[in-house]
């Protein structure tokens, strides 16, 4: 928070800068920062709902709470959807409910004045303005969120912090990206000896995106890419592809 941020994704480069020593680019969100955590929010449309979310360049995917997603995704039943965290939205598997997580795919939304295309989000239990363990996030932001957007919002866009002036500036620099879910559906768990076990199958349309593979089973090789002792990371890039392309999974 001392800084001016840049989290520039199409060149892939970060940039902490001086405050005052950068103009702006792009266009200029109004943000709420909480002083004491530095963790920055600004509200967004989605659906006709406006609902505030916080800036997490440290989370793996965009995550909200379940209750409200799940409100909005009944009005829109035409936005993609499946069950069961995938890819960069399966945090290790350690999670509570993990497997039967929504994961649903927002044609576009504004956050500010920024337009957002094709973003997954993912509904979790309720862990963002409840009590207990759920008001535990809105608890870090200056005004209670419902939920937070990770870096899959913002791969096509170069985004400036700008801590002092309470502001987000964005500039588009790619197109966005609506393929980071083209993966083999499976949820998975790294354990202590460095192995992967499948914990969930993920569904769509109640009907399970792999067949033969079961919860307890212990995926060893993805395409010849041996998983054991591999980063979650690795483990995930091994498993996309392009529709219809085939990957051969050996499992004990």
């Amino acid at each position: 928070a001392r800084y001016h941020v840049v989290f520039d994704y199409p060149r892939r480069m970060l940039t902490l800068a001086q405050p005052g020593s950068r103009s702006p680019r792009g266009e200029r969100a109004d943000a709420s920062v909480n002083a004491a955590t530095g963790i920055v929010q600004i509200d967004a449309v989605i659906g006709g709902d406006t609902l505030s979310f916080a800036l997490d360049n440290g989370a793996s995917y965009s995550f909200m709470s379940g209750d409200v997603l799940e409100r909005i995704v009944r009005q829109h039943p035409d936005w993609p959807r499946t069950t069961g965290a995938l890819g960069c939205a399966n945090i290790w598997g350690w999670w509570p409910e993990e497997p039967t997580w929504p994961v649903v795919r927002v044609p576009d939304f504004m956050w500010g004045p920024v337009r957002l295309t094709d973003v997954g989000l993912v509904g979790l239990p309720d862990f963002f303005g409840g009590i207990g363990l759920g008001g535990w996030y809105s608890r870090k932001t200056a005004r209670p969120v419902v939920g937070f957007l990770g870096p899959n919002a913002f791969k096509e866009l170069r985004g400036e912090i700008d801590f002092a002036n309470g502001a987000v500036d964005c500039e588009r620099g790619a197109p966005p990206d609506a393929h980071d879910m083209d993966i083999v559906g499976l949820t998975v768990q790294p354990q202590p000896d460095g192995s992967y076990q499948v914990i969930g199958i993920v569904t769509k349309n109640g009907r399970p995106a792999v067949e033969g593979i079961e919860p307890g089973d212990v995926l060893i090789e993805v395409d010849g890419v041996a998983v054991t002792g591999a980063t979650m990371g690795k483990v995930v890039d091994a498993l996309r592809g392009r529709p219809g392309e085939i990957r051969k999974l050996v499992l004990e």
